[in-house]
């Protein structure tokens, strides 16, 4: 589906170019000065028309953002395109050659434009998050602060090279003086925003806008000499999703810092949300963003969220917060509070768990498993996706990510068998879960420099790197298997959430008839062990 999608854009494109290669290059110029135009007074008058009038907490909520921008843009370029035509009636003549040339290049721009500005409007219309096989971007697995590309990018990223020049003409020719407010500053990455809002519960279940009215940001709370920024609010009626209950990702909640002169704002999603539980005494609770299926969430029944705590982390000990948004909606910022000491220990979470192994000891061969069939894991050869290659029925070399097959759904001779080896060599699995004795976080992680290799040594001292991983998470499976350049660091890997329990599995090519002995992350020893390998 991505692909039509792709074609579609690229074709709608062409189109438009030729078309306006056969008005001309001086009708064609008029058009791009209108497109461009058009699109900068649509983003000039979107928010105060959809946030400040549209939305009200109602069903429409979830189209108003998208149908407004969208329908400002059309409004504004049918205004100034009939405005032209009045104005304007005579036409420069060229010769045919450089007209159509020129034209054609001139409706390429605008075609660039127009299509950009349609797909940054479709991303606020409340939906799943794919669209023809595109997601554009979403919350990378165990790291709540990394917004990343989800999914197969757009050969021709057009709503990202129209946001780009938005952004640096909000900062230069179209600087607005009156507020001082421009679009890199105030509301930067927005062709980001848009998919990102749709990255929420379900897939695109909940909601993507939020009310002015929804929401009270009551503090603003910054440690002297840590580099975090606690925002706690409070949410009415009108802030839960159609009317039930509040469920928010860390996608849709972001906050901006200050930025002057043509310099990017910094943006941060919160990494940790706290709230007051009944069930603990209505103590202050913490919970992590660290996982897909975490969601800041309001007590169910419960209309009005008494307090909600949001807890960013910056790497820049000059970052200023300037706003906070939430589904899209800004809100202000009180003054900066001295960080109080009962919320102080919200700081640990996420850094509370030691890690007291002793590494070097010996490791268990219960953790490493001696087979080609993947643990747990028997889908039907019909349904692996194309993105993974098969060798005689068996893994051989790419990604896949699929629901955990049933057992007994599927006859022995139609499941996918295993990870394909080459003759004389037996794959081997080595569980590096939260729970084993070599996860590698915690004091690996510490210890570890970007470029150490994690590998499996025999009594030869032969080294073998991982060439793939198995990563259980819920009710899905991902397998990475990349035979050729392998895995090689502890950065290629999922990050485990600490709060779902998940299975990680590095898989390791291993030459038959030989004793793994040892397993260690560059330098770093993390046990020694005895591992037979039969001779294949």
């Amino acid at each position: 589906m991505s692909i039509l999608l792709n074609i579609a854009i690229i074709g709608l494109i062409l189109l438009i170019a030729y078309w306006w290669s056969q008005q001309g290059f001086f009708s064609a110029l008029l058009h791009l000065i209108a497109v461009v135009a058009a699109g900068a007074l649509a983003l000039s008058f979107w928010e105060p028309l959809a946030i400040d009038v549209l939305l009200s907490g109602g069903t429409f909520d979830g189209y108003a953002m998208g149908l407004t921008l969208a329908g400002l843009f059309a409004i504004f370029l049918l205004i100034l395109r009939g405005a032209s035509d009045t104005v304007i009636k005579s036409n420069i003549m060229l010769s045919q050659g450089p007209d159509i040339a020129l034209g054609g290049v001139m409706g390429l721009f605008a075609g660039v434009i127009t299509i950009g500005f349609t797909l940054t409007a479709l991303g606020f219309f409340h939906g799943p998050h794919e669209l023809m096989g595109y997601q554009g971007y979403g919350r990378a697995r165990g790291q709540s602060v990394v917004m990343e590309q989800v999914g197969p990018p757009l050969w021709a990223p057009v709503d990202k090279w129209t946001n780009e020049l938005y952004e640096w003409m909000s900062v230069s020719t179209l600087y607005p003086n009156i507020g001082s407010s421009p679009l890199k500053h105030y509301n930067p990455d927005l062709y980001k925003q848009a998919s990102l809002l749709r990255d929420n519960v379900n897939e695109g279940e909940g909601q993507i806008s939020m009310p002015k009215g929804a929401v009270v940001i009551d503090n603003l709370f910054h440690p002297d000499t840590e580099p975090y920024f606690v925002v706690k609010a409070r949410f009415n009626r009108e802030a839960m999703d159609f009317g039930r209950q509040l469920v928010l990702a860390s996608s849709q909640i972001r906050l901006v810092g200050k930025a002057t002169g043509s310099k990017r704002a910094e943006i941060l999603h919160p990494i940790i949300w706290a709230q007051m539980l009944p069930e603990n005494n209505l103590a202050l609770t913490p919970f992590s963003f660290d996982d897909l299926q975490n969601y800041a969430t309001s007590i169910p029944g419960q209309t009005d969220v008494k307090e909600m705590y949001f807890i960013f982390k910056t790497s820049d000990q000059d970052f200023t917060p300037e706003y906070v948004q939430v589904r899209g909606t800004r809100f202000s910022l009180p003054e900066v509070e001295t960080f109080p000491g009962g919320i102080a220990m919200l700081m640990n979470v996420g850094s509370s768990d030691v890690d007291n192994r002793r590494l070097g000891g010996n490791i268990e061969p219960d953790y490493f498993q001696v087979m080609q069939r993947v643990p747990g894991f028997r889908p039907s050869l019909n349904t692996i996706p194309g993105t993974m290659q098969m060798i005689d029925g068996k893994f051989s070399d790419g990604f896949l990510r699929m629901q955990k097959s049933a057992p007994g759904t599927t006859s022995q001779s139609l499941q996918a068998d295993g990870v394909y080896s080459m003759p004389g060599t037996a794959i081997v699995y080595v569980d590096v879960s939260r729970t084993s004795p070599v996860f590698l976080g915690g004091q690996v992680d510490e210890r570890a420099g970007p470029s150490d290799e994690i590998a499996l040594l025999d009594s030869y001292g032969n080294k073998y790197t991982p060439i793939g991983y198995v990563y259980k998470f819920g009710t899905e499976v991902e397998i990475k298997l990349d035979p050729r350049n392998g895995i090689k660091t502890v950065r290629e890997l999922p990050i485990l959430s600490r709060s779902q329990e998940q299975d990680l599995l590095l898989i390791f090519q291993v030459t038959g008839g030989v004793k793994i002995n040892m397993m260690r992350v560059g330098h770093t020893l993390l046990g020694t062990t005895e591992v037979d390998i039969p001779a294949r």
